[in-house]
């Protein structure tokens, strides 16, 4: 948590909860929500994957960096050769993970070193900096809304609990400001 003492962490913390209270809607709370959360859990790249109806995805943010690996991801794996190696997003967004942690240890389906040898890594997830993923799903009623992930190379810190634990305490801001109609439609 990029060395806050607890009255600058409470700080940050709160102004992560006021912009999830802003009825801004998802499209517009996410990226914001990305560039505050960067000031206490610092990482090599973050994106945010919105949970469809059916709960495929339906819209994807990447906030740092290139995001020619979606591309490739959606034509080469969405759906399709993703099976073979982890679950798919909608199998994610169905799974019932009420918080954060590692995302490998959640979706994979082979050993890790096999995944680090596989195409969807070497294709999609290290280019955008995918050696640890923090993830969390945001859900609201059981429907899963989202999946948050933030990115950081092999050499960075790895994420501790007390990360998990922060992303954990916003979740609940992040759900009803995905969920509220941003104030222009009001």
């Amino acid at each position: 948590m990029a060395g806050f003492n607890r009255t600058a962490l409470r700080r940050e913390i709160g102004k992560v909860q006021r912009l999830c209270c802003l009825g801004l809607g998802g499209q517009m709370l996410i990226p914001a929500l990305i560039r505050e959360l960067q000031a206490i859990l610092p990482c090599y790249n973050a994106n945010f994957w919105w949970g469809g109806p059916h709960q495929g995805i339906s819209n994807v943010y990447v906030a740092i960096g290139n995001p020619e690996p979606i591309s490739i991801y959606y034509e080469e794996f969405y759906q399709r050769r993703e099976r073979d190696v982890w679950l798919t997003f909608a199998e994610g967004m169905r799974t019932l993970y009420p918080t954060a942690g590692d995302l490998y240890q959640r979706i994979l389906k082979v050993d890790r070193r096999d995944y680090f040898k596989s195409d969807l890594y070497n294709l999609v997830m290290r280019p955008l900096g995918g050696d640890q993923v923090l993830h969390r799903r945001f859900a609201e009623h059981g429907r899963g809304l989202g999946s948050l992930q933030l990115c950081r190379k092999s050499k960075e810190s790895s994420f501790s609990a007390n990360d998990c634990k922060l992303l954990d305490g916003i979740a609940r801001f992040v759900a009803h400001g995905m969920t509220s109609a941003p104030r222009d439609q009001v």
